[in-house]
């Protein structure tokens, strides 16, 4: 089974009708039916309800960012609290990259969990150069 991480540009797009919002949906969907493990650090649901919060599209109420919260509970992803091994590898990254902390995590787990790690984020993935970082327009399942 394949394994994927997913940053926040990439799950975002599930609540957002944006540019490959049907890439997103396509991941989540084969996650959700089994065809592929994802694994989050626990860092994720906060930094969606972030970039949601802040959106220049349109304003989400309170409840609609309860409706997001309770989705992103209800997919149950592996979730990796942040210890010390893994705070210390996400700073390694941060300050070999060039990146920050958050990102770095993300490239951390992908790295721990032997998974592909897809972002939206052209600049991340010219950033690191590295082969399991990819762009999410280029999700496939194998």
């Amino acid at each position: 089974m394949d394994r994927v991480v997913a940053d926040a540009s990439v799950l975002v797009k599930i609540f957002l009708n944006e540019e490959y919002s049907d890439q997103a949906i396509e991941l989540r969907d084969a996650y959700v039916s089994g065809r592929i493990a994802m694994f989050e650090p626990s860092l994720v649901i906060y930094e969606i309800l972030n970039a949601i919060r802040y959106t220049n599209t349109r304003k989400f109420t309170i409840e609609q960012l309860k409706t997001v919260i309770q989705s992103l509970h209800q997919y149950q992803f592996s979730t990796a609290e942040i210890n010390y091994e893994f705070a210390a590898k996400s700073a390694e990254i941060s300050l070999k990259y060039g990146i920050s902390i958050y990102d770095a995590a993300y490239i951390a787990l992908a790295q721990a969990t032997g998974s592909e790690f897809y972002t939206a984020d052209d600049r991340l993935i010219k950033a690191v150069g590295l082969r399991f970082v990819k762009h999410i327009k280029n999700f496939k399942i194998r």
